[in-house]
């Protein structure tokens, strides 16, 4: 029979806390004043989905009880959160400027879809040195939904947040060195390939 000695040995370093993240927007289509914001918009992501996967299956049945054969992996929209601050709220002109780059409010022009989208880090990280714990990558992303804001006398103490639907076309783990492309990466304190356009998470 298993002790509770047994069962705390499992959990090499203690048990996963989930408030160290990091997302990394590779790139995002944006204007160029917006892209001089997002390393203020990477602060304020106040909460992110770690994606699942789901695989589809079809129903065969020869005799007995059906058989479901799986055939494709299918990807469900994550969403992300962010706190908006008084700095002309640039966070969700960020956003705002993705979407017309789109689909332009004026002439509802759309443009080319690889002009539209861009890759999306997202980083699982240790509670006590901001180690890689797990890494995917988002392909083919792009803001489908950007949330309504409600304003109310009665909201003085709340901050305000944007939540923000993405769409994208499948995840990959992402097999990059446990360090790079990272928070620590874009200060300076570790090694990327190239600068992102914006990250956002929680820095320690």
């Amino acid at each position: 029979m298993s002790s509770i000695t047994d069962f705390k040995s499992k959990f090499k370093g203690g048990p996963l806390i989930p408030n160290r993240y990091e997302v990394v927007f590779e790139n995002a289509p944006v204007s160029v004043q917006d892209a001089l914001n997002s390393k203020d918009v990477s602060y304020m992501c106040s909460s992110v989905e770690l994606p699942g996967r789901n695989l589809a299956s079809a129903e065969q049945k020869v005799y007995g009880p059906l058989r479901k054969i799986p055939y494709t992996s299918t990807f469900v929209d994550t969403t992300m959160t962010f706190l908006l601050s008084q700095n002309a709220m640039i966070e969700k002109r960020f956003f705002d400027s993705w979407q017309e780059t789109i689909n332009d409010i004026n002439t509802f022009d759309s443009s080319y879809y690889d002009d539209s989208v861009c890759d999306v880090q997202v980083n699982i990280l240790s509670e006590y040195d901001n180690s890689q714990l797990y890494s995917i990558k988002l392909l083919e992303v792009w803001p489908m939904n950007v949330g309504a804001l409600n304003f109310a006398y009665d909201t003085r103490d709340t901050p305000a947040t944007l939540t923000v639907t993405f769409a994208y076309r499948k995840w990959i783990k992402n097999e990059r060195g446990p360090r790079e492309g990272s928070l620590a990466a874009a200060s300076g304190t570790g090694s990327a390939s190239r600068t992102p356009s914006v990250i956002v998470g929680q820095p320690s």
